[in-house]
């Protein structure tokens, strides 16, 4: 069985670090983490 690391799936359904897909969904994971966050401290 072949296992494959997060960045190797991110890259193929994704895109490899630096497109623009890849930093949107980068992007988007920081300010959903934020925002989970900020509700917990609430």
């Amino acid at each position: 069985m072949k296992f494959y690391t997060e960045e190797e799936i991110l890259d193929k359904h994704i895109g490899k670090r630096g497109t623009p897909k890849r930093e949107q969904f980068e992007a988007d994971i920081e300010k959903d983490v934020r925002e989970y966050l900020e509700k917990q401290r609430s």
